[in-house]
């Protein structure tokens, strides 16, 4: 399938993210490197909401991805709200910390090699399937550029699909704050600084 030019954010950092701490679909506020982080995406976004002035924009529901949106896109009422865009469930995990887990779930975090296994791994949370599902069906309903502000691990199966790749190959993306994953013909560019566009800027319709 081709999908049309998608801009990807990671909500900034957070309280729980500081003290090490699943989130899930629960929630907490941004810290201050948070703000700043929204910020730098804020500018970073200027050049294509001048190129593309009736872009779509899509947001998480939970309160960091709304947090990070109002910062970086404004109070645009075009910000449309997607329960799809939430980040994958981890059940019983969510709200506690790594070592609580390791200590709850031994024979489970021996498994956990990072915060993508935190999320697939937890024994009564959403399923890697689910959540590609979810992924795949929001992404097929766009119909031009699109900007997504959504969470770590949820964005690698958007990352993913938009580069067909297998679910396999999803858990070694990096899930970087204050940056801008662009999406085009199926490849991706990091921008965290405006020169990052190349010449994608001068040379798209």
């Amino acid at each position: 399938m081709t999908y049309p030019d998608v801009f990807i954010l990671r909500h900034g950092e957070t309280e729980w993210n500081l003290a090490r701490r699943i989130q899930g679909q629960k929630d907490s506020s941004l810290t201050e490197l948070g703000r700043t982080q929204a910020q730098m995406q804020r500018d970073l976004l200027q050049p294509i909401l001048q190129k593309f002035p009736d872009i779509d924009m899509h947001c998480s529901p939970l309160g960091r991805a709304q947090a990070t949106a109002r910062i970086a896109l404004g109070c645009s009422p075009r910000v449309r709200l997607d329960l799809r865009l939430q980040e994958i469930g981890a059940g019983s995990w969510e709200g506690l910390t790594r070592d609580e887990v390791a200590k709850g779930w031994p024979d489970e975090w021996a498994l956990c090699l990072d915060d993508y296994d935190l999320f697939t791994r937890t024994p009564d949370g959403e399923s890697v399937a689910q959540a590609f599902a979810r992924a795949e069906a929001f992404l097929k309903e766009l119909r031009g550029p699109a900007i997504v502000v959504t969470h770590g691990v949820f964005s690698c199966f958007l990352r993913g699909i938009l580069q067909n790749q297998a679910v396999e190959q999803i858990a070694d993306m990096p899930r970087r704050q204050g940056v801008i994953y662009h999406l085009q013909g199926g490849r991706e560019r990091v921008i965290e600084k405006k020169s990052d566009f190349g010449d994608f800027l001068q040379n798209s319709a």
